[in-house]
Formats: C-alpha cells, sequence, structure tokens
C-alpha cells in the first residue's frame, strides 16, 4: 500500500460538488495513516450541516486520533493482543468521540454545526480463506455516524450497504432519544428531526443539543464500528453523501459505477447522474477500486447492470424531463443507452480529436468558475465533427427525440449562460469553446441528456 492514494486516479477517485447550494459542505480525505509497523488507507466523507466547521475539523484532525488512539492501545496491551483487530475498532470509537469533545470545547454551546462521518480504514493481513472460497489479504474496518453511506459491490454485482443511515425514525435511535429525554417531530412531507432540528440521531458537533437543558437529548457521537475481510473477488467501495443518496438507490450507484473503467470517471459519474435525478444538495462520491476490478476494464464483462430499466424511467422524468421521452428511449430496438455524465462526454469529445483538456483542473474543480479553463479548444468544425466521430448522442427530452448534431453545435455557439440562466450576448461562430465552455453549457441546456448506445 505504499503510494500516495490521492495522486493514483487509476486506484481512488473522488468527486465533489455543491450543487445549487451556495457552499459546499462536504469534506472528504483519502491518504495513508500509520498504524503500528505498517500503513494503511484511510479513506472518509464528511456531511457538514449548519456550516462547513465540523467538516473541516473533521477532515484535517479524525485520522491523526485513530492515529493517537491505536498507538496508545498498542503501549497498554500485551504483545500477543497487538495482532487483535479489536483494538483498532477500540481506536477508531474513542477518536471519534474525542474528536467530537475537542471540537465541542471549541464552540458556542448554541452552534448548530455539525457533521456526519463514514471512515474507511484498509489494512493488508496474512491470507484468510472465506466461505464462498475466495481470499482475503485486506481488513475493511468501518466508523461511521450518520447517514452518509458506506457501499462495497462483489463479484456478484450488487449492493451491499456497511454503514447504517442514523435517523430519528430507526427503532434502536429512536429508543434512545426517549430514554435521553429527546423528542421526535415529523413535519409535512413525513421527514423525522430529533427534537425538530436533526435529520441525523448521531453526529460529530451540533453543540446546541449536545447540551440540551445540560444534560443532552440522545444525539451521540458514539460510531457503529465494524470489521469484515474484503475478498479477492470484490470489485469496489463507495463512500456517498445524502446529496446523491436521497436521489440515487444503493444499487443504480454501483450499476452506474460498472460503466467505467476506472475510479474517478466513475466518480464524476454519479455527481452528475445525482444532479440530472435533481438534487440540490451538496453531493460527494468517492470510489475505491478493489481487486476485483481489472485494470482499464469496465466491469460489465463480469457483471450485470441490475437497475437500467429504472435509470431508463428516471432519465424522461427527471427535473426538465418528460415520461413519454422515457417511453420512446425504453422502446429503442437498436440497443441499450447508458447516460454520459457531462464531464465524461467532453473528455471523449476533445479525445476524439486528440485534443489536450487540460484534465487536472477541469476534473478536481468542484464549483464550475470561470476561472477552470482547458487547454485545449473547439471551433464549430471540430465540435461537430467530434460528436460526429464519438457517437454522442444528445437527447431533447421535451421533443423526445435526439438532436442532429448540426442543431447541437449551432445552439452552443450561439448561446452562453449566466449563472442566473439568463441569456447573454450571442458567441460568435469564429469563438473556440473551451471544455469548461462546454461543461456551462451542457448543465444549462437542462432538457437535454447525453447518451450513448451499449454494444
Amino acid at each position: 500500500m505504499r503510494f500516495k492514494i490521492a495522486q493514483s486516479p487509476q486506484v481512488c477517485g473522488i468527486r465533489s460538488t455543491r450543487g445549487n447550494r451556495e457552499v459546499n459542505e462536504d469534506r472528504y480525505q483519502r491518504s495513508l495513516i500509520r498504524l503500528g509497523e505498517q500503513d494503511a488507507v484511510y479513506l472518509a466523507v464528511f456531511d457538514g450541516h449548519g456550516g462547513s466547521r465540523a467538516s473541516d475539523y473533521c477532515s484535517a484532525h479524525l485520522h491523526s486520533n485513530i492515529e493517537a488512539q491505536y498507538r496508545s492501545l498498542m503501549r497498554t496491551n500485551s504483545a500477543n493482543q497487538k495482532d487483535d483487530p479489536s483494538l483498532l475498532e477500540l481506536g477508531i470509537q474513542r477518536a471519534f468521540i474525542e474528536t467530537d469533545r475537542s471540537f465541542l470545547a471549541t464552540h458556542s454551546t448554541e452552534s448548530l454545526d455539525g457533521t456526519t462521518a463514514s471512515v474507511c480504514i484498509l489494512q493488508n493481513v496474512p491470507e484468510v480463506r472465506l466461505d464462498d472460497g475466495s481470499q482475503s489479504h485486506v481488513t475493511l474496518t468501518v466508523g461511521h455516524v450518520g447517514d452518509s453511506r458506506i457501499l462495497l459491490c462483489g463479484r456478484d454485482g450488487k449492493a451491499r450497504q456497511i454503514s447504517v443511515d442514523h435517523h430519528p425514525s430507526v427503532p434502536e435511535e429512536h429508543d434512545r432519544i426517549i430514554q435521553n429525554g429527546g423528542f421526535i417531530e415529523r413535519d409535512a412531507f413525513g421527514d423525522d428531526a430529533l427534537m425538530g432540528m436533526s435529520a441525523n440521531s448521531r453526529a460529530i458537533g451540533v453543540a446546541r443539543l449536545k447540551h440540551w437543558k445540560g444534560k443532552g437529548c440522545g444525539l451521540t457521537a458514539e460510531p457503529l464500528v465494524k470489521m469484515l475481510h474484503i475478498s479477492n473477488w470484490d470489485l469496489f467501495l463507495v463512500l456517498l453523501t445524502d446529496g446523491i443518496t436521497t436521489v440515487m438507490t444503493n444499487q443504480e450507484v454501483v450499476d452506474l459505477v460498472k460503466y467505467y473503467k476506472d475510479p474517478t470517471s466513475a466518480a464524476i459519474g454519479i455527481v452528475d447522474y445525482a444532479e440530472q435525478c435533481g438534487t440540490r444538495d451538496n453531493s460527494t462520491a468517492l470510489v475505491l477500486r478493489l481487486a476485483g476490478w481489472p485494470l482499464s476494464q469496465s466491469l460489465l464483462s463480469i457483471t450485470k447492470d441490475f437497475s437500467l430499466n429504472r435509470r431508463r424511467y428516471r432519465l424522461g422524468n427527471s427535473v426538465g424531463g418528460r415520461s413519454d421521452a422515457s417511453s420512446n428511449l425504453g422502446q429503442d430496438e437498436s440497443g441499450e443507452y447508458a447516460v454520459v455524465p457531462y464531464e465524461q462526454a467532453i473528455i471523449d469529445l476533445f479525445d476524439t480529436l486528440g485534443k489536450d483538456i487540460g484534465s487536472a483542473a477541469f476534473l478536481e474543480d468542484a464549483s464550475y468558475s470561470s476561472s477552470v479553463r482547458s487547454i485545449g479548444r473547439l471551433s464549430s468544425s471540430e465540435l461537430l465533427r467530434s460528436i460526429q466521430s464519438s457517437g454522442l448522442i444528445i437527447w431533447d427530452s421535451e421533443k423526445g427525440d435526439a438532436l442532429d448534431p448540426h442543431e447541437v453545435v449551432d445552439h452552443l455557439f450561439h448561446t452562453s449562460w449566466s449563472d442566473a440562466d439568463e441569456v447573454e450576448e450571442p458567441l460568435s461562430h469564429g469563438r473556440a469553446l473551451s471544455a469548461a465552455d462546454l461543461l456551462k453549457a451542457f448543465k444549462n441546456a437542462t432538457k437535454w441528456r447525453l447518451l450513448r448506445a451499449q454494444k
């Protein structure tokens, strides 16, 4: 595991955007941490609410607190206990509590600034043979509070949720809240909230509820902690914030990843599809390649897409879509279609002509600000040729039909948009568009869906 995971897009991919919110309060961390005499992979996502101070704090300190707690336990346990996996589980539990305590100590007792925390730690271990006949050389230890999610996809292609959504409506959470003097309010949409303020029953921070009437109300930072073996057949791991999980099922997330050859493209695809499904919240997806995912290959040769028909339907019924468009798409006999994320489509358009997109800046920016500029640009004739050669289909969900590439290019080169979606001055035909220009244009053409036929 001796590599820089943050600089290995073929191993670990991340995408985080603010959606329609003013700021992005989601945070993430991917790094190596030191546990005893070996390095371990540390992955985490934090969904801040009421501000970003708690998610910032956890991103900066939780991993080092886990290291410190583990070192302390190693010093106080006998030599024959030092390989006991329960030491790490206890260290994670103590680190969550300590991180919460130290954060609360520096903030007003009236603060509502808090965060979820979903942490994965992967360690090399001696070979273990599992019940299904596969082998394992890696353990996954999870620490989790809140409603971010951790999903594992095995060789069967099914989504397995490792975390638990800590909502007040969950029976165990409900009972603890009532026993600690708290109450739960249900709004007109049927959503439960702890003390009418928090959608989560476990979180780091949220001082007002932790100090409610001097004794609290059942909100806790005590994490769910579990350990499992990762099989050499397992395909990938996904960490998500609820900007994605409120509009996508676990299986939809997992099935979408199968179309991509690397985790970075997959993370982009998840967030982009969630936006097409209408999410307005901050959205973060982190995808880690496991041993069962061959390099430079999609996973459709190993397992199938279980939610294709569902996504076909949602394609026409999401924001800006129409059910009749979805129906036409679903009845097409020429082949099956997959949604192409905006970013991936633009990468393909540039790659078709061998143009440099300036991918580092293009892929890492989360705000799509005007400062993100690409190295390469496409003229109108180049864009037309690229669309025709790449096999990209621009589907107009209002018309219920695919657009002619000439119509697409004409539209893109004659219209630009402001952040408020108001038409500005037309672009001249002589102007060449960068990847950032195309991204902005595609995202504002809300009736369009980008598709590609599956062979």
